[in-house]
């Protein structure tokens, strides 16, 4: 429960980092946080869901890290322990390791990289402005039509 209890505070936290950075950008229309998560709720959502996955076949199969180690050509000497400062990490980094691996998925990949914004970078919305002009009449002044002929 306290490996799940930390992995949820480090998402917590990396979340909150990358919607502190969108509301704050004075460029952002989506200027509270309840806006921000209502509007990438499923991109969070999706992303919560696949390092949830990776942590929970994580913690069923510790041996399978050294096997991705071997494959990635790392060694497979060594062993990623299974404690809460590395489940707290995992939430705190998993997102980004994700924006990483995410443009690599045929299908799912692309759009997923392009729904949530980089944390600290601020996100344009189109916007609804109206800008007030002064009417101004332009009236023609008459013209001698014998001067055209000549």
């Amino acid at each position: 429960m306290k490996l799940w209890l930390a992995f949820a505070i480090g998402m917590a936290i990396h979340i909150g980092a990358r919607a502190n950075g969108a509301v704050s950008s004075p460029l952002n229309s989506l200027n509270t946080y309840r806006l921000w998560i209502a509007h990438f709720w499923g991109a969070i959502a999706v992303r919560i869901a696949v390092l949830v996955a990776i942590l929970g076949v994580w913690m069923e199969y510790p041996g399978l890290s050294n096997v991705i180690q071997g494959w990635l050509g790392l060694g497979d000497d060594w062993k990623i322990p299974i404690i809460w400062p590395v489940t707290l990490l995992l939430g705190l980094l998993g997102d980004l390791l994700l924006d990483l691996a995410l443009p690599k998925i045929p299908v799912l990949g692309p759009m997923l990289v392009q729904a949530l914004p980089p944390a600290g970078d601020s996100v344009e919305f189109s916007r609804k402005t109206t800008t007030q002009t002064d009417s101004v009449t332009v009236t023609k002044a008459p013209v001698d039509q014998s001067a055209v002929t000549k």
